[in-house]
């Protein structure tokens, strides 16, 4: 079959959504529908049962316990990214009027403040 012919064929869509709802069906990613799909689930469920006594969040509690402070990793968007941001935002708040050069020289001045007072936290 040459190139173009396979450019023009079309996905035979309805052949594609049967084989994803199938594979979604094996995969358990779908709620069962049919009474022996639910059979099949409820018989699932019973062999796999969880724990969830109160002994069983033993663990977890320690863990939270022995946890003094939370660990946060800040995570920011690169500077350039959020001088962009934050100019587009600027401008909207203005409902796209003219900025004059001082005043977006001012507001860049703002910003670089607001930014270092916050890095030095």
């Amino acid at each position: 079959m040459s190139s173009k012919e396979n450019k023009d064929r079309k996905p035979d869509v309805r052949k594609l959504e049967h084989q994803i709802l199938r594979a979604m069906r094996a995969e358990g990613w779908l709620a069962p529908e049919t009474v022996p799909e639910v059979l099949e689930a409820e018989k699932a469920l019973a062999e796999n049962q969880m724990d969830v006594s109160e002994a069983s969040f033993e663990q977890a509690r320690a863990l939270l316990r022995a946890a003094d402070t939370a660990r946060v990793i800040p995570l920011s968007k690169p500077k350039a990214v959020r001088m962009d941001l934050s100019e587009n935002l600027a401008r909207a708040a203005r409902e796209g009027g003219v900025i004059s050069p001082e005043i977006e020289e001012r507001m860049r001045r703002d910003r670089d403040a607001a930014e270092a007072k916050n890095g030095d936290k």
